[in-house]
């Protein structure tokens, strides 16, 4: 069973928190082959447990409460930091980390994912499964929890190993020079990225399907909050 990160200083996880009764034991990742386990139990007969999963909630959905995880992770990261400065506001901390960018990037969080939405072809599964991801990464290395400086790099790389793990049957794969200019990225940047986020998860991809529909979840719940949000700004 898996414990979620905890991180430094009341910074929150994407997601808080994941219990022993969550999540199916680590042995279940045996076969390191798919991401996500399958679990009879699931599904109904004839269903897989994709389509139960998937059956009432939309990818626009999917990505909205995504979105407002990263947006809250970032939230929760500017309010600590005005708290150690007296109410202050101040710029965000470098952090010194290859996800660290040198400045806010001009594009919101919310318009990054949708032109990734919008342009790069994977599973639905593969976003919800950056977010376990990130948070594996964050649990490893505290500096690197999803804030204004690091959600865009943080996602764009996981999404990447999410769709070279999950989407491994699909004909066509995207190599580092497509997800560099997706991202924004140099083609070393994106390599780098790619190589220190491996070593921080250490090349832990496979997802258990019980950890899996706890991200689910949140991200299911997260989209609500976000459209209500997005309705009563309207």
């Amino acid at each position: 069973a898996v414990a979620g990160p905890t991180p430094p200083n009341g910074a929150v996880a994407l997601v808080q928190e994941v219990t022993a009764a969550d999540v199916t034991p680590a042995a279940d990742e045996r076969n390191g082959a798919a991401v996500v386990v399958r679990d009879s139990g699931v599904a109904t007969e004839g269903e897989s447990p994709e389509a139960v999963c998937y059956k009432d909630i939309s990818i626009e959905e999917i990505v909205a409460g995504v979105t407002a995880l990263l947006r809250k992770s970032a939230a929760a990261a500017r309010d600590r930091q005005q708290q150690q400065h007296g109410g202050n506001a101040v710029l965000p901390d470098a952090g010194g980390t290859v996800f660290h960018a040198k400045s806010v990037p001009k594009l919101s969080i919310d318009d990054y994912l949708r032109r990734i939405r919008q342009h790069q072809p994977c599973s639905t599964e593969c976003f919800v499964l950056a977010l376990v991801y990130i948070d594996r990464v964050s649990e490893r290395e505290p500096r690197l929890l999803a804030t204004d400086l690091t959600s865009h790099r943080l996602f764009l790389t996981a999404l990447m190993l999410a769709t070279r793990f999950h989407d491994e049957e699909e004909e066509v794969h995207y190599n580092n020079a497509w997800f560099a200019k997706l991202g924004g990225l140099g083609l070393t940047e994106v390599g780098t990225c790619e190589m220190r986020f491996l070593e921080l998860v250490d090349w832990r991809l496979a997802v258990t399907f019980a950890e899996y529909s706890v991200y689910l979840d949140r991200v299911r719940h997260a989209a609500g909050a976000f459209q209500r949000e997005g309705l009563a700004g309207a």
